[in-house]
């Protein structure tokens, strides 16, 4: 097994793989690990990106479902990630309000469940305790 960086110039060797969306949803500087066997063919693989994550979206409940509100939130937010440099922000719902409010803005759900996950942890204490 032989693992590398896979290069953008590869990145259509993804098809079929949950990284296939990466191209479109890229953001700024991005890695892809791979792991190959014998052949070359990709039996593994991991995206790494530098994106600008948007939390804790809250509207105190005598403001909410007001449009200017949420206008001037928006307007202001993204003009700080453009400042950031980003040209898209990942961001979660944790209501049905607020995934209606993501839709409107033109936000694409990404596929899966989100983690957060400390590269400090031991990679034994990983493997054992996942079967992939």
């Amino acid at each position: 097994m032989t693992t590398r960086i896979l290069p953008p110039a590869e990145w259509h060797k993804l098809a079929g793989t949950e990284l296939a969306y990466l191209a479109t949803l890229r953001d700024g500087p991005c890695r892809v690990v791979v792991v190959e066997d014998p052949d070359g063919t990709i039996v593994a693989c991991w995206g790494l990106m530098t994106v600008v994550h948007a939390e804790g979206f809250w509207v105190a409940p005598d403001h909410r479902g007001k449009a200017g509100i949420m206008r001037t939130l928006l307007r202001q937010a993204s003009a700080e990630a453009k400042a950031m440099g980003a040209n898209v922000v990942w961001t979660c719902s944790m209501s049905e309000q607020v995934t209606r409010l993501l839709s409107h803005a033109g936000a694409s759900q990404v596929p899966g469940a989100h983690f957060v996950m400390s590269v400090e942890q031991p990679v034994a204490a990983v493997a054992d305790a996942v079967t992939v």
